[in-house]
């Protein structure tokens, strides 16, 4: 479903370039939460268990940051100031689009797993969703990891 990250990433060009933050464009980044979930899912079965702590590791990065800025989006245009948050955000957005459209590559195309450019791309996108307060450092997130999601991690780990 690339369709859908291409969509939003089409989406936050063209809604900085008309400054209004459209009910279609937040659809679509609902849409795209929605199959970064699957991923999510999708990734926790993977064969290769450390490739698949590093795809659900990608996956849930992007969830995470994609939906505190569907959350500040939706309150940017109830108050109006549509083009201003959406500049601050645009970056983000299209890490997001970026990340999605490689793991969609992964999971629905059934091609071999290159990590690396997923994983610097999510290193940088949690730097700038860190950076602008979408998402808490990393030792606090693992840290406040629910005990049978960690230890279904630990788990994968020590295979």
């Amino acid at each position: 479903m690339t369709d859908i990250f291409n969509k939003v990433s089409i989406g936050v060009l063209d809604s900085l370039e008309k400054r209004k933050i459209s009910e279609e464009f937040l659809s679509m980044c609902r849409e795209a939460l929605t199959e970064l979930k699957k991923f999510q899912l999708t990734a926790m079965r993977y064969p290769d268990s450390i490739n698949a702590l590093k795809l659900f590791s990608a996956s849930d990065t992007c969830y995470l940051v994609l939906q505190k800025s569907i959350s500040e989006l939706e309150q940017a245009k109830a108050r109006g100031e549509n083009p201003t948050t959406l500049e601050k955000l645009q970056d983000v957005l299209l890490y997001v689009c970026s990340i999605g459209k490689e793991l969609d590559y992964i999971f629905n195309k059934k091609v071999g797993v290159e990590v690396t450019k997923i994983r610097k791309e999510t290193f940088e996108l949690q730097e700038k969703a860190e950076g602008l307060n979408l998402l808490d450092k990393i030792d606090i997130r693992v840290n406040s990891l629910p005990g049978k999601t960690a230890a279904t991690y630990i788990s994968r780990i020590e295979v």
